[in-house]
């Protein structure tokens, strides 16, 4: 990391350190945030007496043990990490560059690792397998989460891309993506680039035509039955912030008329009033259907459509991007286990394999629901082919002969190893420390396979 691209952060340590304790407030009780502020403080500190990588690890590796002594949860510490990030760019705001913003992903993926690390060797009693299994997964998939975006394939970070350029592009963006595949977390990932204000979302194929309008306009007293009160209305409640419309082709074209009347002016007048008020929003909508399919089949508005695509980013289905399954199931494996009085902290081989070789046509969710079906019906530590659902099963790869009537060569497990350790390698840059972080041994370990390979 260049730790250069810090300093403008730095030049606002008072501003940053005010907007990240804020954030926070909802995660972390008043007393522990505390303990983490102060950490906070003396890590921004030794960071910009002289700003080196060096000082930065020192730096991390300080704040994590000293908040790991103090007994402060680990899930607190992650959801602190999560938030120094996204008050990092709200507090610069336009200024951040693409260079800063890479910046700030990895010292956020830094410091969640280091956090990990020292919560596990601070407690002096041997963790259980599972535990230790679950730390190191967690810590392989914050190396390679950007804007809460998992994954390390090019489809992923090409939309990692994506988000730093929308977040300070124009101010509609369209997003589009086959359903399931995460397109309100792209939503969200710009709003958390961007850093200003409310994120605010509305599914508008959830409603009927006349709630929408009253939902996302706002209304007032008496404009219809039942209107007993003032309502403001989602553009008024996400001022200075971002409005995520899902599935905007579900709008009926009288709404998307109004719709985009409040593009264009910036104002928005409630139901049944005269007065309008000024808006400035960004306006970030969605769609799982083809747009021009849509606009030629009367579904969205030719106008709006061109008004909306300021920028358009389209979320690639899970199926382009199988080199992330693995890390997606480990990051779903500790999120639903962190919910469970036991503890699955492994996915067998034949599973993964069924899981990386499935269609997954609801995509990411897809894999969510089939992962929480697994840890819900398993019997054992380890997830296996049985306790997938049934569909997936049949998806598990054979040891039988190819097309041609030839033997399917499956490598050895010494020869897989060798692979996984030469790319992890070559991923990490070379930086042995990291590649055993990431492949969950010890650096010693992993200097003793070296010298065997």
């Amino acid at each position: 990391m260049d730790v250069r691209h810090l300093e403008p952060l730095l030049a606002h340590k008072t501003r940053y350190l005010s907007t990240w304790r804020r954030g926070c407030e909802a995660d972390a009780p008043p007393a522990r945030l505390d303990e983490i502020f102060q950490a906070f403080d003396r890590e921004i500190d030794r960071i910009g007496a002289l700003p080196s990588e060096r000082l930065l690890a020192s730096a991390l590796r300080a704040t994590g043990s000293s908040l790991a002594q103090r007994g402060v949860p680990l899930a607190t510490l992650l959801a602190a990490s999560a938030h120094a990030g996204h008050a990092a760019i709200e507090t610069l705001g336009e200024s951040a560059s693409a260079g800063v913003l890479r910046a700030l992903n990895e010292l956020e993926a830094q410091r969640a690792a280091t956090y990990l690390r020292a919560y596990e060797t601070q407690d002096e009693t041997p963790r259980p397998r599972c535990t230790r299994a679950l730390l190191a997964g967690a810590e392989r998939v914050a190396s390679t989460a950007g804007y809460g975006i998992v994954g390390r394939s090019a489809a992923t970070m090409h939309l990692r891309r994506s988000v730093e350029a929308a977040a300070r592009g124009p101010s509609t963006i369209l997003i589009t993506g086959e359903s399931g595949s995460g397109k309100e977390l792209v939503a969200r990932a710009i709003h958390a680039a961007s850093g200003s204000g409310k994120f605010v979302a509305l599914n508008c194929a959830t409603l009927p035509g006349h709630l929408v309008e009253s939902e996302l306009f706002g209304h007032v007293r008496g404009a219809f039955p039942g209107a007993a009160t003032d309502h403001t209305g989602l553009f008024v409640a996400a001022n200075g912030g971002t409005l995520f419309l899902d599935e905007v082709t579900e709008m009926s074209p009288e709404i998307q008329a109004k719709l985009l009347r409040v593009l264009e002016e910036r104002t928005v007048r409630p139901v049944g009033s005269l007065e309008e008020t000024a808006v400035d929003v960004r306006i970030v909508a969605s769609t799982q259907k083809d747009p021009l399919a849509s606009i030629d089949s009367h579904r969205l508005r030719a106008d709006l459509f061109y008004r909306l695509q300021g920028y358009c980013i389209t979320v690639p289905p899970l199926r382009d991007r199988r080199e992330d399954i693995p890390l997606l199931a480990e990051h779903f494996l500790a999120t639903f286990c962190n919910r469970k009085s036991g503890c699955i902290w492994a996915v067998s081989d034949a599973a993964m394999a069924a899981l990386v070789a499935a269609d997954w046509p609801g995509n990411v969710r897809e894999l969510r629901n089939a992962i929480e079906h697994a840890i819900t019906t398993g019997s054992s530590d380890v997830i296996d082919l049985t306790d997938l659902p049934p569909h997936l099963a049949h998806h598990a790869p054979r040891r039988s002969e190819g097309v041609s009537g030839a033997a399917v060569h499956l490598p050895s497990l010494a020869e897989a190893e060798i692979d996984l350790i030469r790319a992890t390698l070559e991923r990490c840059g070379g930086n042995k420390l990291r590649a055993a972080a990431s492949l969950g041994i010890s650096r010693h370990k992993l200097y003793d396979r070296l010298r065997r390979m």
